[in-house]
């Protein structure tokens, strides 16, 4: 019907607001119960941003160094949403985001330093003098 729910890498999609039946399919055999979900188009706004840090090799680092155009490091970054609901990480450690198309980012200097509008990966460009936002 209209109420279609498509999955993708484990991210369950629905095309419309509305009640969408979910069944679970393993080794072939589809469960009996179906789980019902309710999904509603309210927006939802960020009303915090939480433990900003860049990392590099899984370590959390507060300056890019190395050469220019290879040293590069990946943002992380959490939230809290006005219902309440925390994120501690708004990226998978892959760079996608865990809710597409909640934040993007940029870069104050980026003859400095270059940042992905989605992925938050960024990578040095050049020395500067004082701190990049």
């Amino acid at each position: 019907g209209a109420n279609q729910l498509t999955v993708t890498q484990r991210i369950v999609t629905p095309s419309t607001a509305g009640v969408h039946d979910v069944s679970v399919t393993f080794a072939d055999s589809i469960t009996s119960e179906k789980l019902q979900v309710t999904v509603v188009d309210d927006k939802v706004r960020i009303v915090a941003l939480s433990a900003m840090q860049v990392r590099s090799n899984s370590n959390r680092i507060s300056t890019l160094t190395g050469q220019k155009g290879i040293a590069k490091g990946q943002i992380q970054i959490g939230a809290t949403l006005e219902n309440n609901r925390t994120f501690n990480a708004l990226l998978n450690p892959d760079g996608t985001q865990l809710l597409p198309g909640i934040i993007s980012f940029t870069s104050e200097v980026p003859e400095a330093v270059t940042v992905n509008i989605n992925s938050g990966q960024v990578l040095l460009q050049d020395n500067y003098y004082k701190s990049v936002a």
